[in-house]
């Protein structure tokens, strides 16, 4: 099976590394998995960059202005909204044509217009769209806050400042509704939260679309319409499991990050204590990389000390520095590497 994926990057920002990862993980399982994308990061050659860097930008900026045009050239809340008024015709990218499955991310910013997506229907290619934000079941915004407007058909659009009921928002509303009615598109929720979210957009009605609906929460399957064809059924199952995963990381990555920060409050309250202790050490900072392995939901934080010395320490005296570090921080292991006094300046600053 040849699956694309259609996100804005493969790995700036939480939804280009959550499809990047899906991406792997549908390789993993033996799928010809393929990512189409805006702004390219990584090196891997299953990552295709669309267009050129001049139209990227002709694009990028078509849809800022048009914002501009009805936010009273209002800055502030620009990039909050989204009007997915512009974007490549990607119905004629090769990976697309040669697709049995086409798997849309965040398509915001110049890449996919709405217009493309009814476009790429008529391929008659079943169509997976991750849900990553709110912005599928709003008019423009990607986080709706405390405002309920998405829950009718928005309007008075407070991202705006607009007093008008038929604003942009409310305008891209109704593109997405005549989208939504007569495009059969298989949506993903990644949270039971952005589940509810879209439920309680009942005017774009999440559970009663054309064609096969089916949102994934968490591991839990609600499917209203139609049975689903077996390959949308199997980008499904794997997604499932990709989500899942993501949050076991995500849960880990938080609860690890929580115990870095206790141990860098304790490393600069005993910072003198060191000088006094061990008087070769001239500065000292703390850094912990947390890598992580999709495929087996393992997680790994290795806790390193950066250390610049004015004399270098013997074998002994760096054992009894590590010992004295792992018993002061409450670390089990601690790595001591030597470095230039300016990366522990560096990585001072990123830390603050």
């Amino acid at each position: 099976m040849k699956v694309a994926l259609v996100c804005n990057s493969d790995l700036l920002g939480g939804a280009a590394m959550v499809t990047y990862r899906l991406m792997q993980a549908l390789r993993h399982q033996g799928v010809d998995a393929r990512m189409i994308v805006y702004t390219k990061l990584s090196e891997d050659k299953e990552v295709k960059l669309v267009g050129s860097r001049f139209m990227r930008g002709i694009f990028f900026m078509a849809e800022r202005v048009k914002i501009m045009m009805n936010n009273r050239f209002n800055r502030k809340n620009l990039f909050k909204v989204s009007i997915a008024n512009v974007g490549y015709p990607l119905h004629r990218h090769p990976w697309i044509k040669k697709a049995d499955v086409v798997c849309l991310s965040w398509i915001n910013q110049g890449l996919l217009s709405l217009k493309g997506i009814r476009t790429l229907a008529k391929m008659n290619k079943p169509i997976v769209w991750t849900m990553h934000d709110m912005w599928n079941c709003t008019g423009i915004c990607h986080h709706a806050y405390e405002c309920t407007r998405f829950k009718d058909e928005c309007g008075f659009c407070p991202l705006l400042e607009s007093d008008k009921p038929d604003d942009l928002s409310h305008k891209v509303w109704k593109e997405k509704k005549k989208l939504y009615d007569t495009v059969p598109i298989n949506f993903v929720a990644v949270s039971n939260w952005l589940a509810k979210r879209c439920a309680e957009s009942s005017r774009l009605g999440f559970y009663h679309l054309a064609g096969t609906k089916l949102i994934i929460v968490q591991g839990d399957a609600v499917n209203t319409g139609s049975a689903m064809t077996s390959s949308a059924s199997d980008i499904y199952q794997l997604a499932q499991s990709t989500i899942t995963r993501q949050q076991m990381c995500i849960d880990s990555l938080n609860t690890a990050i929580k115990d870095i920060e206790e141990a860098r409050g304790v490393a600069l309250k005993i910072s003198p204590e060191i000088k006094v202790l061990f008087p070769q050490v001239e500065d000292i900072a703390l850094a912990s990389p947390v890598f992580s392995t999709v495929e087996d939901n393992r997680m790994d934080t290795v806790n390193v000390a950066l250390v610049s010395f004015s004399s270098r320490m013997n074998a002994a005296q760096t054992d009894k520095f590590r010992n004295y570090l792992q018993a002061r921080l409450g670390i089990p292991h601690i790595s001591i590497v030597e470095v230039n006094p300016s990366v522990i300046t560096k990585t001072k600053n990123r830390q603050i």
